[in-house]
């Protein structure tokens, strides 16, 4: 009975979309502390407005906590499939993250729309900042990873059974 190398070798990664994937995965990430919005306000008794950016963490929902949660368990899948672990899913890798990345989307939409509250004065805003568009972007590779990935993955079970078959000249 051999034994499986349990060991991390992010260069054994399978293919080329699970790279792209772990890499958006960690872009993700670091975007969570870049400014996510900008908030500019006019504090009581001055009449100077006053910027301040508030990233992922400085206006943290159920929402940044889901997308936590989906960008771990892709890292995790991941890290489970570069040191050789069997895992069952229910469908292949490659679908599973691009349908993680999908959803990892629609969250971010949901905060584009569904921004913090302005507090600070009467002439509060808040607005978009280049961190949540990086984070759009982590996302979207994400989607396209996984795209990648299950091409690769049809590709190599479309080749598997011809492979097998033997050939008939060589009898």
């Amino acid at each position: 009975m051999s034994e499986v190398d349990h060991s991390w070798h992010p260069v054994r990664l399978l293919d080329d979309g699970r790279k792209l994937a772990s890499a958006a995965c960690i872009v993700f990430l670091v975007s969570l502390f870049l400014p996510w919005y900008g908030k500019s306000f006019v504090p009581t008794g001055t009449t100077t407005f006053v910027k301040t950016n508030i990233s992922a963490f400085g206006a943290f929902t159920w929402v940044e906590a889901a997308l936590l949660l989906v960008d771990a368990s892709v890292l995790g899948l991941l890290y489970l499939r570069s040191t050789g672990r069997r895992v069952e899913l229910p469908a292949g890798d490659g679908t599973m993250i691009a349908i993680a990345g999908g959803w990892m989307v629609v969250l971010l939409l949901v905060r584009v729309f569904d921004k913090p509250t302005a507090t600070g004065g009467a002439a509060a805003t808040v607005g978009l900042q280049w961190g949540l568009l990086l984070a759009m972007a982590a996302a979207g590779a994400i989607v396209a990873a996984g795209v990648a990935t299950r091409a690769i993955e049809r590709a190599t079970k479309a080749a598997a059974p011809a492979a097998r078959q033997p050939d008939p000249s060589a009898g």
